[in-house]
């Protein structure tokens, strides 16, 4: 039988996502507009929410398909260094969180993106500088798109 992978880390995104639409009540609204600074992280949360339920789905198709094959041969629901893996991002994404208020968005953006390309990239494929210059730029214009074009107040942190 197909191992479970895709169902454990269906159900992974399913919580997180339900834990995010949750935190998005606590999300002060700084402007006048019909949406608030609510809406776009409560629309992700659905999008993650849909998409873990459809890699639970997924692998439960998959598994009624091959009820009759043999398990994989490590034997394992989960491979260990994909557990690790997962366990990494979670801490660092809870990081991020902590930290963004007092450091502000620029810097804790940019240090988040740069250290999730690292994880998520072959040791033999890093490329530090590469990295570094793709996480600040991608953070200063998802700033500045936020701040000027939908006016929503991001934290400024010790910048600002």
């Amino acid at each position: 039988m197909k191992t479970y992978r895709e169902m454990l880390s269906g159900g992974v995104v399913v919580c997180f996502a339900a834990l995010l639409y949750a935190a998005t009540f606590s999300v002060r609204d700084f402007t006048a507009s019909s949406i608030g600074a609510d809406f776009l992280p409560r629309m992700m949360a659905v999008i993650l929410a849909v998409l873990g339920l459809a890699l639970i789905c997924g692998n439960l198709r998959a598994n009624a398909a091959a009820a009759g094959k043999e398990e994989g041969a490590s034997g394992r629901p989960f491979p260990v260094s994909g557990a690790l893996l997962v366990a990494a991002n979670i801490l660092l994404f809870c990081l991020y969180l902590y930290f963004l208020e007092d450091m502000g968005f620029l810097i804790c953006t940019s240090a988040y993106l740069f250290a999730q390309i690292w994880l998520l990239t072959a040791p033999s494929r890093r490329r530090p500088l590469l990295f570094a210059t793709v996480s600040v730029v991608t953070a200063a214009v998802t700033y500045y798109l936020f701040v000027l074009v939908f006016q929503v107040m991001l934290p400024a942190g010790i910048l600002g």
